[in-house]
């Protein structure tokens, strides 16, 4: 039967750990917020001001990177203590805190990808995010996580590598592309 990299050993009960939710709600929620922004600043200036929406693109990237910056910093060195607010396990707490370790390495990585990939959405361009994240994570992250995970017997510490290789990968081709401003010619 196929089993999940996380689905043996000892913290097999913990798919979807506690480590993964705790990242969710400081992420998601700030994070969204300075995501939709510039998509919304980018939509509105790129049929008239094409220069001005890249520069809100780069400004609302670089506001995201600081704030990631400091959430990764905290999930860093105090990923336990998260944990601990959650869990007695401590079983959870060691895998949980090992997430939060690992993930929050990627985490500036991950504000650029985001912003970028929502301000194409909110220029009118959603052909170039629906690829790239078709790409970026089905075509290679779940990929490289099984691979990691399962052929180079890391487990879960190989799925949150694969998840960083793969925001890294988000960042990298997103600022390509943003960078190149065909976004900028898309007409709504």
């Amino acid at each position: 039967p196929h089993r999940s990299p996380s689905s043996t050993g000892p913290g097999r009960y913990l798919v979807g750990c506690p480590g993964n939710r705790i990242t969710r709600p400081p992420i998601f929620s700030p994070g969204r917020s300075s995501t939709s922004g510039p998509g919304t600043v980018a939509a509105l200036s790129a049929a008239l001001l094409p220069y001005l929406a890249g520069i809100y693109g780069w400004r609302s990237a670089f506001l995201a990177f600081c704030f990631f910056a400091l959430v990764a910093v905290m999930f860093f060195f105090l990923g336990e203590i998260f944990m601990r607010f959650f869990t007695a396990n401590e079983v959870a707490i060691k895998e949980g805190a090992k997430c939060l370790n690992i993930l929050s390495l990627g985490y500036i990585f991950f504000a650029y990808g985001m912003v970028l990939t929502q301000a194409f959405n909110g220029a009118g361009d959603t052909r170039t995010p629906t690829y790239i994240n078709l790409c970026i994570y089905w075509a290679f992250q779940i990929p490289l996580a099984y691979l990691i995970a399962k052929y180079w017997n890391m487990g879960s510490t190989g799925v949150y590598v694969a998840i960083n290789c793969a925001e890294t990968a988000l960042a990298i081709v997103s600022i390509i592309i943003f960078r190149r401003g065909k976004w900028k010619l898309v007409k709504v």
